[in-house]
């Protein structure tokens, strides 16, 4: 089966997690490729952005304005997401697990995300430092 850049094969989207596969498979190649009009293109004008943090804080960023500001913060660090397990989650979100390969470090780590899609758009995208067993300790997400 073809792979995408996010290496993971091409199949139906509509298989297992709905319609939403697809758009956030988008905006993981979009993240990746480091390439501002297509991470652009992958979100809704209106989208909340929750990135990963490495800080007490976790900063929102709204809209496209604030995914510009977000991407001007961050253009230097080269971070790489690999999906490789969706689920769907009660409500409409979709969680999406796998690793990540942070800028200068040479090995994977756990990562998680939780997306909102509409009109084929993220609306809504929230990342963590994580596995599926630690969001749901802390109550991010309920049992399976």
């Amino acid at each position: 089966m073809e792979q995408g850049s996010s290496g993971l094969p091409n199949a139906d989207p509509e298989r297992e997690t709905g319609p939403h596969r697809a758009a956030v498979l988008r905006w993981v190649d979009a993240l990746n490729s480091r390439e501002l009009e297509r991470i652009l293109a992958a979100v809704r004008p209106d989208v909340e952005f929750r990135p990963l943090r490495l800080t007490a804080s976790q900063p929102v960023y709204r809209g496209h304005e604030g995914i510009r500001r977000w991407f001007d913060e961050v253009s230097e660090r080269r971070h790489e997401i690999l999906p490789s397990g969706f689920e769907q989650l009660a409500g409409g979100s979709l969680l999406v697990l796998g690793e990540i390969v942070l800028a200068g470090q040479g090995r994977p780590t756990d990562f998680a995300g939780i997306f909102r899609v509409a009109d084929d758009l993220i609306a809504d995208a929230a990342h963590y430092l994580s596995d599926r067993e630690m969001l749901a300790r802390i109550g991010v997400v309920t049992g399976r």
